[in-house]
């Protein structure tokens, strides 16, 4: 899910059809989304959690899991 802006996740999440519409709010809150959920997404945090630079943030979550 690109989560550009908060309100993005929420429309999208009623727009794929995972819930009804004007209950995405209610379906993020669930955790449904979170891994262990039924549809996990976005669950190193999605850009809202600074992952916004183009991919390299896991490369560099990895290069400091090795090094770690």
């Amino acid at each position: 899910i690109y989560d550009s802006f908060t309100i993005a996740v929420v429309t999208q999440v009623e727009g794929y059809g995972w819930c009804d519409e004007g209950e995405g709010g209610p379906f993020l809150e669930s955790g449904s989304t979170r891994l262990g959920g039924i549809i996990p997404t976005n669950t190193a945090g999605g850009a809202l959690s600074g992952w916004y630079c183009e991919g390299y943030t896991g490369v560099a979550e990895a290069i400091g899991k090795v090094f770690a």
